[in-house]
């Protein structure tokens, strides 16, 4: 298991330091009573780049999670011209 380490410094510059970019698909699948997403994150001074970073939502967690996405993404989609 390794730590992620957040660089609140930059916060103050104005730019975000908890985006990361995602390096391959993420997965989900239910883990016991929760969902476990998987999101590959790229990490270039990780062997492969790419660090798996694991996230475990409760199921009202997921639920809303879920209720958000397919607005967005239409919206995102509208933005670059897929729609």
């Amino acid at each position: 298991m390794g730590t992620i380490i957040f660089d609140f410094e930059q916060q103050t510059s104005g730019q975000s330091p908890f985006e990361l970019v995602l390096h391959g698909p993420p997965t989900a699948q239910a883990e016991g009573k929760s969902v476990l997403a998987t999101l590959p994150v790229f990490v270039p001074e990780a062997p492969g780049g790419t660090v798996d970073i694991r996230v475990l939502l409760p199921i009202r967690h997921a639920e809303q999670l879920m209720a958000q996405i397919q607005p967005a993404l239409a919206i995102a989609r509208r933005g670059i011209g897929e729609d």
